[in-house]
């Protein structure tokens, strides 16, 4: 990349920063998993290593101020309103799914989370759709725009789709 082409990214980045009240890191963190039409996975601050239905809520409210009551991921069923519980596929939902607003529960067959009566152990938020289905997720330590393909291959199986109470 040239020298001019970084000096016009970081610019842009001071700008938005400034308009957004965010800092320049944020900007360029959310930028970085950009494509045509699927939101951007926001940067949450405070969010600790297995709290990865702490940051699908929050980016709720940060891209679509949905309110979501607080819970683990095989509890936010409980506390949320289950729009669909999912039998094969999530691509066979794509309709019931709201870019920004929609959790999806995942659950991870390797987890050690997993327990009897547990529906998920996962959580992400919907981003949208392009060629794959994106979502928003905190996987340890990374907060990043993943396509569900990429869920699927490492294990995880789509259970629940919710929406805010």
């Amino acid at each position: 990349m040239s020298k001019f082409k970084v000096k016009r990214i970081l610019q842009y980045a001071k700008y938005a920063a400034i308009a957004t009240g965010s800092s320049v890191k944020t900007i360029l963190l959310m930028n970085r998993n950009h494509r045509n039409g699927v939101m951007r996975a926001p940067f949450l601050r405070g969010i600790s290593l297995l709290e990865c239905s702490k940051y699908a809520r929050l980016a709720a409210e940060r891209l679509s101020r949905a309110q979501y009551s607080p819970a683990p991921a095989w509890d936010l069923g409980e506390k949320n309103r289950v729009i669909r519980n999912i039998e094969g596929d999530l691509e066979k939902f794509v309709d019931d799914l709201v870019p920004g607003k929609s959790i999806v529960v995942f659950y991870n067959s390797w987890s050690r989370f997993n327990k009897e009566n547990r529906i998920g152990t996962h959580a992400a938020l919907y981003l949208g759709r392009e060629r794959d289905i994106y979502l928003a997720e905190q996987y340890f330590l990374s907060q990043r725009a993943v396509p569900y393909s990429s869920l699927k291959k490492r294990g995880f199986t789509a259970k629940q789709i919710l929406a805010p109470k």
